[in-house]
């Protein structure tokens, strides 16, 4: 994913500049998703 981001421009080094990429995670929708595939009986 870095690779990508320097290839159209991108950096990772300088948090808050114009070019700069910032990646999150969404946990709710992370833990929803998980939750919503589990298997009882497997557990």
């Amino acid at each position: 994913m870095k690779q990508v981001d320097t290839d159209l421009g991108y950096t990772w080094e300088s948090r808050g500049a114009e070019n700069s990429a910032q990646i999150g995670v969404n946990w709710a929708y992370l833990s929803a998703q998980v939750t919503s595939r589990m298997d009882p009986a497997m557990l």
